[in-house]
């Protein structure tokens, strides 16, 4: 084979694979390249803390954890793909699925807040298990936490990993893209009964810019709160009159 034969093949080559790499990552798409960079942004989480309270915990899943301890913190650092900062009281204890967790989060303008039941809210537990709970921990999670009056919290989010390399292909599997889709779409998402996709559909509506009425999110899945059905009920509105 002479030597423009196989300068001619490799040229050709390197174009095929130039196409193919274009076509699948993004699709050229401005708003597309936000939504791979923000996917990609929610890969890794590390923050730092301050506040009374003693707690530590280490995860590789929620099947292989174990944490215990109380703390009222601030909180700031690289939180679901955006730098925040906000107030957070946690408390934990067990091991394994065996493992109770409360969260709360407020005082935020960058994320959705965290709202956990108190006693006589729907849905209040007093030993809740972290599996059953929406919270800023995931199912897939790599990560610890370490706080003695100041603390540090970082972890790996093994599903936003596969969510960035799926959304490469032009997959969605976390339904969490913000750009790529219409208003209307996420407005549609946001009245859905599954409080994750609902989650997700309100957080992209507010990286969006487009106002969530005071939606949080409530730890207790399977309870809407009488603050979310408000909420749900104006995007239901603005969704009807093509706001």
């Amino acid at each position: 084979m002479s030597a423009s034969v196989r300068r001619r093949r490799r040229s050709g080559l390197a174009t095929a694979v130039a196409l193919v790499a274009t076509s699948t990552l993004g699709g050229c798409s401005a708003a597309a390249w936000k939504d791979r960079g923000h996917d990609f942004a929610q890969i890794f989480e590390g923050s730092f803390s301050f506040g009374p309270g003693v707690a530590a915990s280490v995860r590789v899943t929620e099947l292989a954890q174990i944490g215990a301890g109380s703390a009222d913190v601030v909180s700031a650092g690289l939180k679901d793909g955006r730098f925040a900062t906000d107030r957070e009281q946690r408390s934990e204890l067990g091991v394994s699925l065996i493992h109770t967790y409360e969260f709360r989060r407020d005082q935020t303008k960058q994320l959705l807040d965290v709202r956990h039941p108190y006693f006589v809210d729907p849905g209040y537990d007093e030993f809740p298990l972290s599996w059953e709970m929406e919270s800023d921990r995931h199912d897939l999670d790599v990560g610890f936490n370490l706080h003695l009056f100041v603390g540090v919290d970082a972890a790996c989010h093994l599903d936003e990993l596969w969510d960035f390399v799926a959304g490469c292909f032009g997959f969605d599997p976390l339904h969490d893209d913000a750009y790529a889709r219409p208003i209307a779409e996420l407005q549609r998402q946001a009245l859905s009964l599954d409080a994750a996709r609902r989650d997700r559909a309100f957080d992209a509506l507010l990286r969006r810019g487009e106002p969530v009425h005071g939606y949080a999110i409530y730890t207790a899945s399977d309870v809407r709160p009488s603050y979310q059905r408000r909420a749900m009920e104006e995007v239901q509105e603005d969704l009807a009159e093509g706001r």
